[in-house]
């Protein structure tokens, strides 16, 4: 794999990534639409605070947007994490992830990580642009930061996915050092059909038995 250089996708490549991002997305929206309200309601009657949480992440071009998830955990978790001296180096210290002994879980956020339901609002970034339906993994400023310039450099050439090699291949369990690596792969080896490839591997990555993640 050389990562020397930057790929750079053909016209064509991104009008087929594009075309896979908006028909995949708009029928994946189409069949679990049902269960969104479900999701909402269960969200809003065991925990305060709003039903989506939003966190920033490095998107194309090093272009921060908006990310969206079902939120899983108390209402102000980001704000308790980032102004605790103890509490942030114990989650930089745990690969950006919060330890369990810190567990901020709402009742039923641990169920929604674990199938990966927190992620549907995921779709309208997805329909946006912000997002496609693969690609590296979506990461925050300060993680793409302890990166090397060759990697930051790939990352930020592709849109962020919401699947990916870091999905089908260790999901929460894939350390940092890893995931730039599974990263770095992707980007140079991409294609259309790997894509797919991708995507058809994914159900089976989200019931194979694996740590929880805890951000």
């Amino acid at each position: 794999m050389n990562t020397n250089h930057v790929p750079r996708p053909s016209l064509s490549q991104r009008f087929g990534q594009r075309s896979l991002d908006l028909i995949g997305a708009a029928v994946l929206l189409l069949f679990t639409l049902p269960l969104w309200p479900l999701i909402a309601a269960a969200v809003k009657l065991t925990s305060r605070g709003p039903v989506l949480f939003r966190q920033q992440r490095v998107g194309l071009g090093g272009q921060e947007f908006t990310m969206l998830k079902f939120r899983t955990m108390l209402d102000g978790t980001d704000s308790y994490v980032r102004s605790d001296p103890t509490v942030w180096a114990a989650y930089v210290a745990n690969d950006h992830k919060l330890p369990a002994e810190f567990n901020r879980f709402t009742p039923i956020g641990r169920k929604l990580r674990r199938w990966s339901l927190d992620e549907l609002p995921q779709l309208i970034n997805v329909l946006r642009g912000d997002m496609s339906l693969v690609g590296v993994r979506p990461i925050e400023s300060t993680q793409l930061e302890e990166r090397e310039a060759k990697s930051r450099a790939l990352y930020v050439s592709l849109r962020p996915g919401l699947t990916g090699l870091w999905q089908v291949e260790g999901r929460a369990t894939v350390r940092s050092a890893e995931r730039a690596t599974l990263d770095d792969r992707y980007v140079c080896t991409r294609s259309v059909l790997g894509d797919i490839a991708l995507l058809c591997r994914t159900p089976l990555a989200v019931l194979r038995p694996t740590q929880h993640k805890h951000w």
